[in-house]
């Protein structure tokens, strides 16, 4: 509601001001003094301020100073009577504060009460705008919780740190670049001597890549009975009849997909149109690369398997494309010959491995990743590196 504040030291001037604003229909207080007048401002809330500028003690220009260094919600609209006509006067008084100036004496009311009128409707404006925007922003606190919901249902997806499988140790990195991601990966048994993992990718990032990723994880979960696991090749023709590009979203994903026999160490893999996988071997680094198209682009793909024997102490790290998408200040991107070096210079455990990606990653980019970086490291223990 606008209430206003209308101070002068003249008791005349005062009840005559007040009577001529009477018919807007607005609460009026007066004061005597600036004194006065700090006082009632410090227990109630006007919109509008209406003072006279040659005040006994605290001015006019004094007086407007202090109101606007009070910290308050909402604004307050001032006009200055004055019979100051010079222009370093009114320079002087919109400095301190004012909007609007009224000539003393008032002679016309109906001037005073287009200007207090015009104060009231930025007024009203600026409260709608701040009611407005503590709708926006309550509004925004809900989606971010629900947004942080999302975010931690998504990571549960990913393996559990603590889950042990015979026959292999993994290790993982997960950096989204927003909240939510559009990478996911995991590792688990097909059968009591077979192992799948995968890292997934999908183009673009926030709620709608995230939400495809879930999708790509609900459909590689163990015991469906519509999708072989066991087979790399099927598994990617499955998901690329499955996840066909939608148009609207342009959405589509990159995929590397391998499962591995444990008794005989025998590895077969899928890449459709991932950044590749690392195979490490000892200080001897190898990109291992095939040439399948991204899932979701071309209806009729087919995807051929790629197979190798392991050895014990053999590892493989899938990543996704977060990690040589990063670009330093030249604008030269990390790529995966840089990749390979770093791997070849940093011996130790998965983990140390990693970290050394990342913190390679981290210095060539400056410590800014645009996209989302993510890790999944499978070792055959035997040999130690």
């Amino acid at each position: 509601m606008i209430k206003i504040l209308l101070i002068d030291d003249d008791q005349d001037m005062l009840m005559l001001l007040k009577q001529g604003l009477s018919n807007l229909g607005f609460p009026i207080i007066t004061a005597a003094s600036a004194e006065e007048g700090q006082r009632l401002f410090l227990t109630e809330d006007f919109s509008i301020l209406i003072t006279d500028w040659m005040m006994p003690e605290t001015n006019g220009i004094d007086f407007i100073r202090w109101v606007r260094q009070q910290k308050r919600d909402s604004y307050t609209y001032i006009i200055l009577l004055t019979a100051k006509t010079d222009k370093e006067a009114l320079v002087e008084g919109l400095d301190a504060g004012a909007n609007e100036f009224v000539s003393k004496p008032v002679l016309n009311f109906s001037e005073l009460r287009l200007r207090v009128s015009n104060g009231a409707r930025i007024i009203n404006l600026e409260q709608s705008l701040l009611s407005r925007n503590n709708e926006l922003n309550s509004l925004y606190k809900q989606i971010k919780n629900d947004v942080v919901a999302a975010a931690r249902v998504q990571k549960s997806l990913l393996p559990n740190p603590e889950l042990r499988i015979p026959g292999i140790s993994f290790s993982q990195y997960f950096r989204p670049s927003e909240d939510l991601a559009g990478d996911i990966f995991n590792i688990f048994p097909i059968s009591d001597h077979e192992i799948a993992f995968y890292l997934a990718d999908v183009s673009g990032h926030g709620v709608a890549a995230s939400l495809l990723s879930v999708m790509i994880s609900n459909v590689l979960t163990p015991g469906r009975a519509d999708i072989d696991l066991k087979n790399p090749g099927s598994v990617a023709e499955a998901l690329n009849k499955r996840f066909q590009l939608n148009m609207e979203t342009q959405q589509y994903f990159t995929l590397s997909y391998g499962v591995l026999n444990l008794p005989d160490r025998s590895f077969q893999y899928v890449s459709a149109g991932h950044s590749g996988i690392l195979k490490i071997s000892g200080e001897s680094v190898n990109l291992l690369q095939a040439t399948g198209t991204a899932i979701g682009l071309f209806p009729d793909t087919s995807y051929i398997n790629e197979s190798m024997t392991l050895l014990p102490g053999d590892r493989l790290l899938f990543f996704s494309d977060g990690l040589t998408d990063v670009k330093n200040s030249q604008n030269a991107y990390l790529n995966s010959d840089k990749l390979i070096s770093e791997l070849s210079n940093c011996t130790g455990s998965t983990d140390r491995q990693i970290s050394c990606l990342i913190d390679l990653a981290l210095m060539w980019g400056g410590n800014v990743a645009e996209d989302d970086i993510s890790i999944l490291a499978v070792e055959i223990p035997g040999l130690v590196i």
